[in-house]
């Protein structure tokens, strides 16, 4: 059935730590590099329903730093629809990359 998510798939979970020092968990959906920024990315989710029942996905830059990664906003509209792009190709090939 397309759409069904299989439950036997392990989920890879990171702890973020907020600006506040919050401890956070979330799930990686997606982490990949374009090409043409050279930049690294992260599509996550904290699994929070919106108002429509559908899951809440983020997406940011990854840089690593000397303690540790961090992840900064999206600069640009051209990078979000690359990311976009991404995220409609790995929804079309099963979440195979």
């Amino acid at each position: 059935m397309p759409g069904k998510i299989d439950e036997n798939v392990e989920r890879e979970l990171i702890t973020l730590i907020t600006p506040d020092g919050d401890e956070v968990e979330c799930e990686v959906l997606i982490f990949f590099e374009l090409n043409s920024t050279h930049k690294k990315y992260l599509v996550y989710t904290y699994n929070e329903k919106d108002k429509n029942g559908m899951v809440t996905v983020y997406a940011s830059t990854v840089t690593q730093k000397e303690d540790g990664y961090h992840l900064s906003s999206i600069e640009t509209e051209q990078e979000w629809e690359e990311i976009k792009e991404v995220m409609r190709q790995t929804i079309k090939s099963g979440g195979d990359e």
